[in-house]
């Protein structure tokens, strides 16, 4: 193959000169196209001759053919018959076969750039690995500091694979045997083109297995450092900031209430839709929770009696799901811009098995015109396992003045509390450090019917803050002495509520009543500390006679709205002495 001129070095192979009817010698032969001709070196060549033994050899000995003392060239199958004229060279014919690459790169030069490869190698893959190991610790999610840390050692061990494989492939492994003669015979004829071919093809001119990359490569090792390093930083920093994007990820710190104490990381999953929030209604278009007064009812008809086994209350309306997700606290954050919320996240285990791989979703949004438009949506995963009865808690933010929390749902409890956790471990969680939680656990207990739940909402009231008096207010009721059950909200009459009032003490009760409230909504069991309901309209009646011990008289009672629109607006109804009522 020929080299460039300035190159000092030529390609050179070795072949095996074996005995038959053409050949006049036997041995190790190797050539080389030179700008002189055809250098021959013997190694161990001796001359031979049919029905004769092999003469002396000759070994270490050069010759140089010139090219027009080619006299024939013969190629077939495996084997290259010459024919060669030059004074003095005792063996003019030659079968050879057995093709291998000589030295063809000087030893030194072959050295040297072996070195360059593999401290090229060496050095991109300490970079890569240096890189990876910077950019770690600036994420506090674990794992964008461990996904940082395992590119750079991937990408230094890929490196470093791809170097000593280059090294092995290029300059350790030797070319076939054939690939070996046709260049030989690819070279040879640029300068000797009448060779002839016997059941073979000739080669194409300046033909190559496998390309010499290596003429490309600088020849001092820190000019390759230097360019690779550079190379390899870039596509790092680069590749963070896009896997980040324009916000840089939130603070996500995940942390099980009580002793234990996680952290949280974000997931590459599809989150489920998530509905955006409804618009809030003006705040002077809502009424307190103080609801006007209203003049005393008239005295209602007992139906029949009754026994209420658990209270009515709007803290469980909906059915109670295996795991609870509940807003802590939510903070506006003003920016230059934009405003940017930051927000507290529980959920809770309320099921009676442990719950693996939590992912929950938080999709933000921010108005736009009469529109509320998502900007960010926020993936936060707990490993588990969730014990039952424990609470684990996320931190995160974006850009936003609202957002929406998606669950997963595993399902609910039974109606009567059935696969909920163990009362006593919703009673280690009333110790938990947050009291949206606390009074969670509170409701919890209360509808499971422990005693222990009044207790615990007591004690919250004596630090009862305003925004947890609603709350609080709704779990006293349903563990208070007379408790509201069975409701019906226009059932058999319409127009008309129905509802069991029970006496749960061990004494008679007088002068019970019954207080219909119509709320502007559904309470938010999720957010504890969230505005409550408002109170539209409110009414009160007594209820006749005593109401023996544990027992209960079934009332009912019109509505003040429509009959049409009494099913479709939200009631609440408490019981309790009549002087006590709202």
């Amino acid at each position: 193959m020929r080299r460039r001129e300035s190159e000092t070095f030529d390609m050179r192979v070795r072949a095996t000169a074996t005995g038959d009817s053409h050949s006049n010698a036997i041995g190790q032969v190797e050539l080389s196209c030179t700008p002189g001709g055809l250098s021959l070196g013997l190694y161990g060549v001796g001359a031979y001759s049919e029905g004769y033994a092999t003469g002396a050899l000759t070994n270490g000995t050069r010759f140089t053919v010139p090219y027009s003392g080619i006299q024939a060239v013969r190629a077939y199958g495996e084997f290259v018959q010459m024919d060669l004229e030059a004074p003095g060279l005792p063996h003019d014919r030659l079968t050879l076969s057995r093709f291998t690459a000589g030295p063809g790169v000087p030893p030194l030069e072959l050295r040297k750039r072996r070195l360059i490869l593999q401290f090229t190698a060496l050095s991109v893959a300490a970079i890569a690995t240096l890189a990876g190991t910077i950019l770690a610790p600036v994420h506090e999610s674990q794992i964008l500091a461990w996904g940082a840390l395992g590119y750079g050692l991937t990408a230094g061990a890929v490196v470093l694979a791809l170097g000593f494989s280059l090294d092995h492939s290029w300059f350790v492994r030797p070319p076939s045997e054939q690939v070996a003669r046709e260049s030989f015979l690819s070279e040879l004829s640029l300068h000797y083109p009448a060779i002839l071919y016997r059941d073979l093809p000739p080669p194409k001119a300046k033909k190559r297995e496998i390309p010499d990359l290596t003429s490309f490569l600088p020849r001092t090792a820190a000019a390759v450092g230097v360019t690779l390093a550079a190379t390899i930083l870039t596509a790092l920093v680069t590749g963070q900031r896009l896997l980040v994007g324009q916000d840089s990820e939130p603070r996500v710190a995940v942390r099980a209430e009580g002793e234990r104490s996680h952290e949280t990381v974000s997931v590459p999953s599809s989150p489920p839709p998530v509905a955006p929030p409804a618009e809030p209604m003006p705040s002077d278009a809502l009424p307190k929770e103080q609801s006007p007064s209203a003049p005393s009812g008239d005295v209602v008809q007992v139906e029949r009696r009754c026994i209420c086994d658990r209270a009515d209350s709007h803290l469980w309306k909906s059915p109670i799901p295996k795991l609870s997700g509940l807003l802590i606290e939510k903070r506006a954050i003003p920016l230059k811009t934009y405003t940017k919320t930051e927000a507290q996240i529980a959920v809770i285990n309320n099921s009676d098995s442990p719950i693996d791989e939590i992912t929950l979703h938080v999709q933000f949004f921010e108005p736009r015109g009469t529109k509320m438009v998502p900007t960010k949506e926020r993936p936060l995963y707990y490993e588990g396992p969730l014990k039952p009865g424990e609470a684990v808690k996320w931190t995160t933010e974006a850009r936003g003045t609202d957002f929406a929390i998606a669950v997963p749902d595993l399902g609910n409890l039974g109606p009567n509390g059935t696969g909920a956790a163990n009362r006593d471990d919703f009673v280690k969680l009333l110790d938990a450090n947050h009291r949206p939680v606390r009074l969670h656990a509170a409701r919890m207990l209360s509808f499971l019917g422990d005693p222990r739940a009044r207790e615990a909402a007591l004690k919250l009231k004596d630090a009862m803050r305003a925004a947890e008096a609603p709350y609080l207010r709704r779990i006293l009721a349903a563990t208070g002495e007379t408790l509201v059950c069975d409701v019906d909200v226009g059932g058999t009459s319409p127009g008309s509520v129905g509802a069991c009032i029970y006496n749960a003490t061990a004494e008679p009760a007088a002068d019970l009543g019954l207080q219909l409230n119509t709320l502007s909504g559904a309470l938010d069991v999720s957010h504890p500390l969230a505005d409550p309901p408002a109170i539209i309209d409110q009414n009160k009646w007594t209820i006749p006679g005593k109401v023996p011990p544990q027992s209960g008289v079934y009332v009912r009672v019109s509505h003040p709205a429509p009959p049409s629109q009494v099913e479709k607006v939200a009631v609440e109804v408490v019981g309790d002495r009549f002087d006590l009522l709202d």
